[in-house]
């Protein structure tokens, strides 16, 4: 029996097909012929480099994809404390979206160690994912976690904007253990992109975002 070791295989032209690393096969592209109708696909992986202070995924929100899904995992900030808020491009706009109270949150607040957290209600030039209190900096070992389904964003007919639904947990400087949970509204919808910034002059020290198209 003969065996074939690769690392990477290309076409003729030299672009990427796919590589193998420690026996997981990983596709440069989506596999053609493959129906995907309904299914979750994988469409980008951003790896957070230390040191900035925002994070933009452009131009990922298209008709292709009715919605979509954003795990973020292992997000960890350098020093101060600071809290996660978010932004979208909307349109043919060149920068990410600050209008005063296009932002509307509507969310709940659980606790480890707080029993006394009530519903925030909230409307800004960006969405806080960390209403309750900042996440603690790099000093410990606790990175948050962020999940977002983002529904029919590319929309360019609907009248009252584009929603989405969060849930969130973060080690606050209480040190509480802190989870939020709820809507973001916006009253625009044709959303093209979306950032993810920290406050404080903040910086975030590592953390990986994945995107997901679901037809």
């Amino acid at each position: 029996m003969s065996t074939l070791k690769v690392s990477n295989i290309q076409d003729i032209s030299n672009n990427a097909a796919m590589s193998i690393s420690g026996g997981v096969v990983t596709f440069a592209n989506n596999p053609a012929g493959i129906a995907d109708s309904g299914a979750m696909m994988l469409l980008q992986t951003t790896t957070i480099s230390s040191g900035v202070s925002t994070v933009d995924l452009e131009n990922v929100f298209t008709s292709t994809y009715k919605n979509y899904k954003i795990i973020a995992n292992n997000i960890s900030i350098v020093s101060p404390d600071a809290n996660l808020f978010i932004r979208i491009k909307k349109g043919t706009d060149s920068g990410f979206d600050a209008t005063a109270n296009a932002y509307i949150l509507r969310d709940e607040t659980f606790s480890n160690a707080n029993v006394n957290y009530s519903g925030n209600n909230a409307s800004a030039n960006s969405w806080n994912t960390m209403p309750s209190g900042a996440q603690e900096d790099g000093t410990n070992a606790y990175p948050s976690w962020l999940e977002i389904d983002i529904y029919d964003p590319s929309n360019t007919t609907a009248s009252q904007g584009a929603s989405a639904r969060y849930e969130g947990e973060y080690l606050s400087y209480h040190p509480y253990r802190i989870g939020n949970r709820g809507h973001l509204f916006h009253t625009n919808n044709n959303w093209k992109g979306i950032q993810f910034l920290l406050n404080n002059s903040a910086t975030f020290a590592s953390g990986t975002i994945k995107l997901y198209g679901i037809k």
